[in-house]
């Protein structure tokens, strides 16, 4: 099926706000809290600002033996059609090992794969993001590079369990090939 219109929004948003109790015991706001927000957005096209495949994917971790997710191909979209990026504008990762049946405290660790890993990515070719068990990685920006994905060369993540059983969720926005 294909859609009319194309629009994605990946958004963090921070917000601290500090209060004091007062002589008579009433809670007073102080200034100096935080609010502040961070997004990228995206309208149907390439380009600048533009992306045009969404996709999410999730699933389990066994202790000890890490996968691959192929950046370019290993996905589907919401009517199960094959989802092809050739860019990445927003990526969010998530380890949702405390959301188990018997939750862990799993640590999974996200790189570049040893062959034909996505060294264009956000992690380099050699680098690496440990994400503890409730927490998320995300990285999005609406220029009109974006991270780029070289299909069968370039294209693998690698996302290692540790000695733990896991698992995991993404968000990918980008444009496809």
């Amino acid at each position: 099926m294909a859609y009319t219109t194309f629009q994605a929004k990946l958004q963090i948003a921070a917000q601290a706000i500090f209060s004091q109790a007062d002589a008579n015991g009433i809670e007073q706001s102080l200034s100096g809290g935080v609010n502040k927000s961070y997004k990228a957005s995206f309208e149907g096209g390439a380009g600048a600002g533009k992306a045009n495949v969404y996709a999410t994917k999730k699933g389990a971790l066994s202790a000890d033996t890490p996968i691959e997710i192929d950046m370019a191909g290993g996905f589907t979209d919401r009517e199960g059609n094959a989802v092809t990026f050739a860019k990445i504008k927003a990526l969010v990762i998530a380890n949702t090992s405390d959301k188990l049946d018997t939750p862990t405290d799993c640590v999974i660790v996200v790189a570049p794969a040893s062959s034909s890993g996505w060294g264009t990515g956000p992690f380099g070719l050699a680098g690496s993001q440990e994400i503890k068990a409730g927490y998320f990685y995300a990285v999005g920006g609406a220029d009109a590079n974006g991270y780029s994905v070289v299909a069968d060369t370039g294209d693998k993540l690698e996302i290692d369990p540790g000695s733990l059983d896991g698992q995991y969720e993404m968000i990918v926005i980008g444009e496809s090939a």
